[in-house]
Formats: structure tokens, sequence, C-alpha cells
């Protein structure tokens, strides 16, 4: 197929622009050598999106590849996927591809409502701005009035624009952390050590596989009698005028094994996904942030992103990353204070999860060497701890009926206001039940 050889080609030409071979990407990446290999085959297995985000994440921090080329790369893998669905002689498969597709289509959905959300939110904080102005000013003329009236109105709107976003937003991310648990993972998921691998249950066979099978048996020869008389039926020799005379009923009886009942149906094979049962683990790049550091002047809190500590490459997804901006101007012009580079990220957990592992340090390229890092859980410190450059650390943290899980970074030295502060990494933070 002509557009499985063009991805698989362009999947080749961007790993060959880093200068690595096949075998070197795939330790890069944490993956086998025969995953990178397998994917360049023309006639190969189709990667899963996890694979093509951090495998272009990985393209991008080592080359000067642009952004057209990683979209069109990943447009191409969603024409395969539409392509794969519709094929006859892809049958058998067809359902899997069909879960593929589904976790690009609503990956796709998510970015956009994503940014969407964005967009609003910096609409609300220009408002608010100019409402404080006016506020600070007085608003005595008419015009001035008129002009804070539009601006409520404006803001009210927004706000229910935004909250009709994230409404639609968590419901997309809903659909697609049960896509992803319906399906498992062709290969092994990049930058996870397979310890952290989160186990999925096993689907629940609904038929015992003797009845399942004696149930088909059973069927073929019913339909084998039956199509035998219709034969005799049609080709009867009676003679013309007279009434064909029916042949004697034959009944089929079939003997079930001792306690396997009558079959059941097998389940439902059209592909919307079901949870059968909680996954034993997830890591936490895969929710959502319910509070979070200002957006303004700069972003101050973590992201999910891809980083290397300590050596160690933790591809794109599994791991959190802030790297401050201390070149920002304020408004006015004057420079950001380095005071203003620190930040948090607050989780939901849902008293779901036992135990937090991470690896929490500072990203070996970063130009500061050393960061403080504080995991607290509503309200109780679980951990603080200075790390550095190639000195990361390990916390394994219980976390048991936690509710609200806070991140907070923020520079070493009480005494340098901030400036310190390295590009903070948190690899594989890993939630087990």
């Amino acid at each position: 197929m002509r557009e499985r050889e063009e991805l698989s080609g362009r999947l080749k030409m961007l790993r060959e622009a880093t200068g690595k071979s096949q075998r070197e990407f795939a330790e890069v990446l944490g993956v086998d050598h025969s995953t990178v290999s397998v994917y360049e085959k023309p006639d190969g297995r189709v990667p899963d999106l996890a694979y093509i985000d951090g495998f272009l994440a990985e393209v991008a921090s080592r080359t000067d590849v642009t952004a057209d080329v990683r979209k069109d790369t990943r447009d191409a893998y969603g024409r395969l996927l539409r392509l794969l669905c519709d094929r006859p002689q892809e049958r058998g498969r067809t359902h899997g591809y069909r879960q593929m597709l589904r976790v690009y289509e609503l990956t796709l959905e998510r970015e956009a409502l994503t940014a969407e959300l964005a967009d609003v939110r910096q609409q609300q904080l220009d408002a608010a701005a100019e409402l404080a102005s006016l506020q600070d000013t007085g608003a005595e003329a008419a015009t001035d009035r008129q002009r804070q009236q539009r601006l409520e109105e404006s803001a009210a709107a927004l706000e229910q624009r935004r909250a009709e976003l994230a409404r639609r937003r968590q419901a997309v991310v809903s659909d697609l952390d049960a896509y992803q648990a319906s399906r498992p993972p062709e290969t092994h998921p990049v930058g996870v050590p397979p310890q952290q691998m989160p186990e999925l249950p096993s689907p629940q066979r609904n038929t015992p596989p003797h009845a399942r099978t004696q149930a088909i048996v059973a069927g073929a020869v019913v339909i084998a009698v039956l199509g035998g008389w219709l034969i005799y039926r049609m080709t009867g020799s009676d003679e013309v005028g007279q009434p064909q005379t029916s042949p004697t009923p034959v009944v089929v009886v079939t003997t079930m094994p001792p306690g396997t009942g009558s079959p059941k149906p097998g389940p439902d094979p059209s592909p919307s996904p079901t949870k059968t049962a909680a996954p034993k683990s997830e890591l936490m790049t895969d929710l959502d942030p319910v509070a979070q550091g200002d957006d303004y002047p700069t972003p101050n809190y973590l992201r999910v992103g891809s980083a290397v500590m300590d050596t160690v490459h933790y591809g794109y997804g599994h791991a959190f990353i802030f790297t401050p901006s201390t070149d920002t101007d304020y408004p006015s012009g004057y420079p950001l204070p380095c005071g203003y580079v620190d930040g948090f990220s607050e989780y939901n957990l849902d008293r779901a999860w036992k135990k937090l592992t991470m690896v929490a340090g500072v990203s070996d390229t970063s130009p500061n060497d050393a960061a403080e890092i504080t995991v607290s859980l509503d309200g109780k410190v679980l951990f603080k701890e200075r790390v550095s450059v190639g000195k990361p650390a390990h916390p394994s943290l219980d976390v048991a009926n936690g509710l609200r899980l806070r991140i907070t970074f923020k520079g070493a030295d009480p005494d340098s206001h901030g400036c310190d502060l390295g590009n903070v990494v948190i690899g594989n933070p890993t939630l087990t039940r």
C-alpha cells in the first residue's frame, strides 16, 4: 500500500536525520531494536500514536525539522489508519485499526480544545486587565461606563465559553482513557521501564471455549440438514400437479458437556470501549491538572514533554518538565524578575491510588543546575528535596486515600530569589493501586 510505504519512509528518513542507527534510536526511545526496524518496513506493523508522538518529539529535539513536517507525518498516519479500516483484506485487523484511529481522532480533538481553552483564557486575562484599568481610573464618563458594561458582558460570555470547552474536553479525555485502556499496547511504551507498564485486564470470556466450538458445529449440522431438505423439496420427482411430499423431519440433537449450558452470546463486536476493570497503574502525565501556577506573565506550571535526566531519556508523555523563562518582559517593558519562575501543578487522585513513584531532578542540558521540589498530599508534605544535575531523587510515596496532590518547584538557594532554578524534570510519575 502506497500510504503505508509513505509512513514507513517518513519514519526512516526522520530517524536518519538524527544521525542514529535503528539500534541507537531504539535505545534513546527506550524500546526494543526490533520495534524501530519493523515500523520502518513498507510491509511492517502500524505503530500506535504514543510511538508516533514520542518519535517526533525525539526527532524535533535532535534536528531542525519543522513543525509542518511533524504535522504532515501525523496526518500521513491518520490517512493510513482510515484506509486500513476500509480495506476488506484487512478484515481480521479492522477492529484494532478502528480503535487506533479513534485514539488518533480523540487526541486531535483534545489538542484542539486545549488550544481553544488557552485562547479563551488569554481573552479573559485581557478583559480582566482592561476592567481593572477602568476601575483604577474611575469610570465616570458615560462612554467609560458603557465600555465597562461591555467588558463585563464579554467576561461573562467568555466564562460560559470556557466552561463549555472544559466540559467537552473532559468528555473527550474520558473517551480517550477508555479507548486506551481497552486496547493493550502493541509495543513497549516509549520511556517506560517494563516494571512500570500498566497492567491491563484480560478480556472476559462470556462463553466457555468448548461450548462455543460445539455450538458452531451444531449450527453447521443444522444448516446442512436444512439445506438438504430444501434441495429435496425443489428437485423432487413428483408428477406435475401432484403435491410434493415432505420427507420425514430430521431432529439433530447436540450434546453439550455437563455444566456448560446453552451457548451465550459473545462480546459486542462494536468498537465502543468498555472498561472491565480499573488499571493497576497509570502515569500521572495522563491526568489533567485541577490547579496550577499562573499563565501570566509566564506559564509557571508543569507540562508534559520529554527530557534527558542523568543520561536516562524520558520520551514524550513520560515526563513532566518545566523550563524557566527569564527573558519574558512585563507589558511595561521591565525584565521579568527571577522570583517569578517558580510554580506548581496540582492533581486530583480521587482517593484511588496507594503509591506514587517518580524520578525528580534537573535536565542534563539545564543552564542552572539545581531546584527544590516538594510533593504534598492534602496539605501534608510527603517529599521535599534539593536536586541537581546528575543527582535526581527517586521518591516512593504513600498516597493511600489521598485526594489532592501538589508538585511545587522553586530555586534551591533562598538568597538567589529563584534565579538558580534549573530545568525541572519529573520522570515516569507512576501511580499504582
